[in-house]
């Protein structure tokens, strides 16, 4: 088998993501050996995950600020309570997923039900003291795919 990118090298290697012959010159440096048609479709997956997430922050923010659920509960900017909420329940979420990893993979409905809400509650709780690092950690990430254009 030949290299997918220089088809005069014989390849040492198979494209993780598609199975196409690689050249030792095209895993150099490489964590993981990636053909270049599929490092650019792993590059704008995560791009456009990166992109979402911000997009779902500002939304829920904007959300909540409008809707304003936390009025009156001794807040002194209830509608800045509410959007802050809203955002660090989806920030508690990316990074209890991002960090611990652990996810339900077999069970009845009542299994999963459990598993969901205390998530879900967990994500509260966790986004809430990591809603402004999770967001920039995003725009970090988001820095160098917008530096190659």
């Amino acid at each position: 088998m030949n290299c997918a990118n220089h088809p005069a090298e014989a390849a040492v290697a198979q494209c993780t993501e598609c199975g196409k012959g690689l050249c030792v010159q095209c895993v150099q440096n490489r964590q993981k050996p990636v053909c270049a048609a599929c490092r650019e479709k792993l590059r704008s997956q995560t791009v456009g995950s990166i992109v979402f997430h911000l997009l779902v922050y500002v939304g829920l923010f904007i959300l909540g600020y409008k809707w304003n659920f936390m009025e009156g509960n001794g807040f002194p900017d209830g509608r800045f309570a509410s959007g802050y909420t809203l955002m660090a329940v989806v920030s508690g979420w990316q990074f209890l997923n991002s960090v611990v990893g652990w996810r339900l993979v077999q069970g009845d409905l009542t299994a999963w039900a459990i598993y969901y809400v205390l998530k879900l509650l967990l994500s509260v709780i966790v986004g809430f003291f990591t809603a402004p690092f999770t967001i920039l950690w995003n725009l970090i990430k988001l820095i160098p795919f917008m530096m190659r254009r």
